[in-house]
């Protein structure tokens, strides 16, 4: 089993139509790869979450890298892992504002700057901490 979390931005503000076509296109890739994850879009930057078969995720995540929706992709872990912490989910989605998440606990200095400038650590402290308060907020596929 593998796992790959990048960050990444959107060249534009994508529109919720924008949104629910690549949620859906993606669910249906994930299914058919058996790849697991989380997609959050939070004010025009995307921080992904990818599991599954070593050869799946890598090939994924190159194709990721040629979509022109976004730019400045920052790989944040490449690992092997012993299992999935998204097994039940093929994607699951959310999307907020910075702002937004400052004012919950745990996300009082969260910004781009400090994910992409201290990434691997601050990725991994932020996204478990999400997952902690907002698991029932997910949108899951």
């Amino acid at each position: 089993m593998h796992r790959i979390i990048y960050l990444s931005t959107t060249n534009t503000d994508l529109n919720k139509d924008e949104i629910n076509n690549l949620l859906y296109k993606s669910n249906q890739y994930n299914v058919k790869h058996k790849i697991t994850g989380i997609l959050l879009y939070i004010d025009f930057d995307f921080i992904q979450v990818l599991e599954g078969s070593k050869e799946d995720v890598h090939f994924l995540f190159e194709k990721i890298k040629r979509d022109n929706r976004h730019r400045g992709i920052i790989c944040v872990i490449d690992e092997s892992i012993k299992k999935r912490q998204f097994s039940a989910w093929s994607m699951g989605f959310y999307s907020d504002s910075y702002q937004n998440l400052k004012d919950l606990k745990g996300f009082e200095n969260i910004n781009r700057a400090l994910l992409r400038e201290n990434k691997d650590e601050a990725v991994a402290i932020f996204l478990n901490t999400f997952l902690q308060s907002h698991r029932k907020d997910i949108i899951q596929f």
